[in-house]
């Protein structure tokens, strides 16, 4: 039963007593009656009253579960004699679980909008009433102005684009900066490969969608986040394209500010942001210009083990320097070569078994790759596909304008 609360006037107080809704009499009449007792009671109850009524009534076994919505508090549920006893008096305490991995509030946009009371618990992937405090109009950014010098620059990358995605043709979005992001698909599913049977997977910089679609086939579940609400839109269009869309749980945000909200994943594999192509100029490309210090130090807080796709050029030794600032037990460089060239790195964090001493491990690997060249192929055409895709998102970002106007919710 939900006793009577008294009205909404129980948010008034920071705390209820149980003597407030009658808890002793509804038990002591109640365990007359049922060996059994659920009651829904307000957020705000003082439940230690509740466990010393309870055992005055004799109860064997109590239980307190605290319901959420959208991950503000909404209510407790208390369970009296209603779990399995073992001849001990015992108390659980417990959260509802909605099969989503974070304790974020999700807008129609995926924007998060932090609670002030934050809970650690999951919440569904539901469109919200948007906060009319933040601008998303203003934060939203799309890369749709193209001009002929950076096609010059990206166009050799269209060229090569169904090695980014083998379904390009099939709807694939991409902006001018994704053509140069984006991993290689032959690298993701190599990627994929070493998280088969994990649940819950984080990549905290997802870009254009290129290593959570893999992620996604062999995954029970992905979170993708990215600071770009361009790009979520990107890889929330490439994840339906490999119908893996439903597996993918999408967040706009900076994933530095919002990682101590986050719950424990299973592993982090990301490609953190590495600044374009001129990272190619330097000859050794230092850890410390992708943030890979402060990736391990909040990562490893929320993941076992963390999988990082990295530049050719990455200077490796500061990695495993960094890496044992954080108590990384194993450590695995692995060079990706593409038909016998270079083509970046991957460092495996404690993702090698254990067997109780510290290791290191370096390897290469080759993938043979044919690049499949349409006849049609022209920047004409490139800029066409450009232009058709800052389209889509201005027509997102129109949306997004109307809808935080009022013309969506009353």
């Amino acid at each position: 039963t939900s006793p009577p609360w008294g009205g909404s006037n129980y948010e008034n107080s920071q705390s209820i007593g149980a003597t407030n809704i009658l808890i002793e009499k509804i038990l002591e009449l109640g365990m007359k009656v049922a060996p059994k007792i659920l009651l829904h009671v307000p957020k705000n109850l003082n439940t230690n009253e509740c466990i010393l009524i309870g055992k005055r009534h004799r109860v064997r076994t109590f239980k307190e579960e605290i319901i959420t919505i959208n991950c503000d508090q909404n209510s407790k549920l208390l369970y009296f004699n209603k779990l399995k006893s073992d001849g001990n008096d015992h108390t659980n305490y417990t959260m509802v679980n909605f099969h989503r991995y974070f304790n974020i509030k999700i807008n129609d946009d995926c924007r998060p909008v932090i609670t002030k009371n934050p809970i650690n618990v999951v919440a569904e992937d539901e469109v919200v009433k948007p906060n009319k405090t933040v601008n998303s109009a203003k934060s939203f950014s799309s890369n749709t102005v193209v001009t002929l010098s950076t096609i010059d620059d990206t166009y050799k990358y269209w060229k090569i684009r169904r090695t980014l995605f083998d379904k390009f043709n099939d709807g694939i979005l991409l902006d001018e900066e994704s053509f140069y992001s984006v991993c290689p698909e032959v690298i993701c599913k190599h990627i994929a490969d070493q998280c088969i049977g994990m649940k819950v997977v984080l990549d905290p910089f997802c870009g254009a969608g290129g290593n959570i679609i893999q992620l996604a086939r062999v995954c029970d579940s992905v979170i993708a986040i990215d600071i770009d609400p361009a790009k979520i839109q990107l890889a929330k269009n490439n994840a339906k394209v490999y119908n893996v869309y439903h597996k993918i749980t999408f967040i706009v945000g900076d994933f530095f500010k919002i990682a101590h909200r986050l719950r424990p994943v299973d592993c982090i594999v990301t490609s953190p942001p590495w600044g374009g192509p001129i990272y190619k100029q330097q000859l050794l490309f230092s850890p410390k210009n992708i943030l890979v210090d402060k990736i391990l130090k909040l990562g490893i807080k929320l993941a076992p083990k963390i999988l990082l796709h990295m530049p050719k050029n990455l200077n490796t030794t500061e990695c495993i320097w960094i890496g044992k600032n954080y108590k990384i037990r194993t450590y695995k460089e692995e060079t990706i070569k593409i038909n016998y060239y270079r083509n970046c790195k991957l460092l495996y964090f404690n993702l090698l078994k254990d067997n109780g001493k510290k290791h290191t491990i370096y390897s290469i690997k080759n993938f043979k790759q044919s690049v499949h060249f349409d006849t049609f192929d022209s920047k004409k055409v490139y800029s066409n596909y450009l232009k058709k895709v800052g389209y889509v998102l201005d027509r997102f970002h129109k949306n997004q304008r109307e809808m935080w106007n009022g013309s969506y919710y009353a």
